[in-house]
């Protein structure tokens, strides 16, 4: 069995560079082709700021039609209340 101590010198002593996919072109932060690696990044990023400003304005107009149509469907409500109310009076 083993002992804390014993695992531990044992992991201590084991090489875990090859574990990590470490390779010699990577930099010290262990990226690969920093600038590339940015550019990339800000242009996916970009791109997910415009399919969000999408989302956002389709999101924004389907509640503006909702509103259209709720306001529509109380006018029409009010107007047959009106015409009830004026047969009751009859």
């Amino acid at each position: 069995m083993f002992s804390y101590r014993s695992s531990r010198s044992l992991a201590d002593s084991l090489d875990l560079s090859s574990l990590t996919g470490a390779s010699p072109e990577d930099d010290e932060d262990g990226k690969r082709g920093g600038k590339k690696t940015s550019e990339k990044r800000k242009a996916q990023n970009r791109q997910a700021q415009r399919n969000f400003r999408e989302r956002k304005e389709k999101h924004l107009k389907d509640l503006e039609d909702k509103v259209g149509a709720l306001e529509q469907r109380a006018n029409d409500t009010e107007s047959e209340n009106s015409a009830l109310k004026q047969l009751l009076q009859q």
